[in-house]
């Protein structure tokens, strides 16, 4: 039966033929896809672009070799007597498969979820990790038979019955890769924005986002910390404070400018139930919340931490501007608001006492 089938899809050789051929591309496109995790700041749109492109190529690719696979351990004598696989590449099989499934799939979880934080990053970059040591084996063995038969379907000699069939097959998952990528590209955009906007360093461009970057990255305010002349501490106990916000650097380097300008950093965290925890243990005079939390909302944590009636003043901050977020911050029981990039002891001192005094 496999016998009469064979004239019209090449068998055996015309999968190894497939096969190689999305190897050729995929060597290219993945090499390329590679290099832009050198300077993700830079290329993280690129970085995005070019996976979602990969998606149809890299289907196909674990299609043809799961079907030789499969073939060979049930199908007919011809798959069995082209032999299995090196020792070494067959153990090498499940887990390269596992981390290209991960790695392809956390991207795109990326984009439906609107992030790109906690377990998904956790995942996405583990299963790279994972994914480029096994792949760099994997390339370095089957490299020359890719080289040698890559194009066999593209040249004159040598013709294979299916030639039309695979090329069609392979044009067609770049065709189907870039709709998937132009189709996609208004919901990329839209994340980069929130990525940029919310201050994550490896989401971060290098085009337009100045002033963004120097208040939530650490080196604008620890850059000031040591160029500015020491402020005056205010008069008084100083104002124990709870920092709510999910940037490690922003937390680290806040802490240190307030601290210098006399206020007290009593703890931080990244989420609402962390904020509601430490606000009811540490009972602060003042806590500052990120108006942006990853999946969470500032305005939320506003909103809790007033009904517990805790008698902490809530004063919002974000790397936006409050115009940005005029009627919000209007209808929240917070204190007021400050830029992250004018953040200061005075600021929040201010707030705080007209809070009191009203």
């Amino acid at each position: 039966m496999t016998r009469h089938a064979a004239p019209w899809h090449g068998g055996v050789e015309g999968n190894e033929r497939l096969t190689d051929a999305i190897a050729l591309v995929l060597l290219i496109l993945l090499g390329l896809e590679a290099a832009t995790t050198l300077d993700l700041s830079a290329y993280l749109a690129v970085h995005i672009f070019l996976g979602l492109v990969l998606l149809p190529a890299v289907s196909l690719k674990l299609a043809s070799t799961g079907w030789r696979a499969a073939r060979y351990y049930a199908g007919p004598s011809d798959y069995r007597s082209k032999g299995p696989p090196r020792l070494l590449l067959r153990l090498l099989a499940v887990p390269l498969v596992a981390s290209t499934l991960v790695l392809f799939g956390t991207g795109v979880a990326f984009l439906v979820t609107g992030h790109g934080r906690g377990i998904l990053l956790l995942l996405h970059a583990g299963s790279f990790a994972v994914w480029g040591v096994i792949m760099v084996a994997h390339v370095l063995a089957y490299l020359p038979q890719v080289l040698r038969h890559g194009l066999a379907d593209w040249q004159g000699r040598h013709a294979l019955a299916g030639a039309g069939t695979r090329r069609a097959l392979l044009l067609g998952s770049l065709a189907a890769g870039g709709v998937v990528a132009f189709g996609s590209y208004p919901v990329q955009t839209d994340w980069l924005a929130h990525h940029r906007h919310h201050g994550d360093r490896h989401g971060a461009t290098r085009e337009g986002g100045n002033r963004l970057q120097m208040a939530e990255i650490s080196g604008f305010l620890l850059a000031a910390m040591r160029t500015a002349p020491a402020r005056v501490r205010l008069p008084g106990v100083a104002l124990r404070c709870v920092i709510v916000d999910d940037n490690p650097a922003f937390l680290e380097a806040a802490t240190a400018l307030l601290e210098r300008e006399g206020l007290t950093v009593v703890g931080t965290t990244s989420t609402t139930d962390g904020a509601l925890g430490q606000v009811r243990e540490l009972l602060p005079d003042v806590v500052l919340v990120d108006i942006m939390l990853g999946g969470e909302s500032g305005f939320d944590v506003a909103r809790r931490l007033a009904e517990a009636d805790l008698g902490s003043a809530v004063i919002l901050i974000s790397t936006h501007s409050e115009s940005d977020f005029a009627d919000l911050i209007g209808e929240t029981p917070a204190a007021g608001f400050v830029p992250k990039s004018e953040l200061s002891a005075s600021a929040i001192r201010r707030l705080v006492d007209v809070q009191r005094s009203s």
